[in-house]
């Protein structure tokens, strides 16, 4: 089945030759960049851009940096009420993390937070755990 590609990879071959390159890549110890270079990734931190590539494989069909009520959410699959953030230790403070999850739950959304070690370091295992979900609640997944 064929679906738009939005932050690159479209099918389980691509994700399977993605995270060969992130294995290797780690191996090398290559630095990472500050920053994404992806078309409409701008601004974005690594983790960012690299937990959009992992969503996309799963469900391309979310919204980055959206406001619900005073918050600002990573990721947002609207139409599924799933909210998925990126934490990463570097902009995130576990009490007022609490107090956000917990205003997202009370307005009805299911909130998944990701380390960014986590991201960066089993990155197949995130695809894993968040593609369970989606099947889990019944949501569409593409790979």
């Amino acid at each position: 089945m064929k679906h738009k590609k939005i932050y690159g990879f479209g099918d389980a071959g691509a994700y399977h030759l993605q995270i060969v390159a992130w294995k290797k890549e780690r191996k090398a110890g290559k630095g990472k960049p500050e920053k994404s270079e992806k078309p409409g990734l701008q601004g974005k931190s690594y983790i960012e851009h690299r937990l959009a590539e992992i969503l996309s494989l799963i469900n391309p069909h979310f919204k980055m940096n959206r406001y619900i009520g005073p918050y600002e959410v990573d990721f947002l699959y609207e139409r599924e009420g799933l909210v998925v953030e990126a934490n990463g230790k570097a902009f995130h403070n576990p009490r007022k993390d609490a107090i956000k999850e917990n205003y997202l739950k009370n307005h009805g959304f299911l909130v998944v937070s990701v380390t960014g070690s986590e991201i960066m370091h089993n990155s197949w295992r995130v695809y894993e755990r968040i593609k369970n979900i989606f099947r889990q609640l019944g949501f569409r997944t593409y790979t």
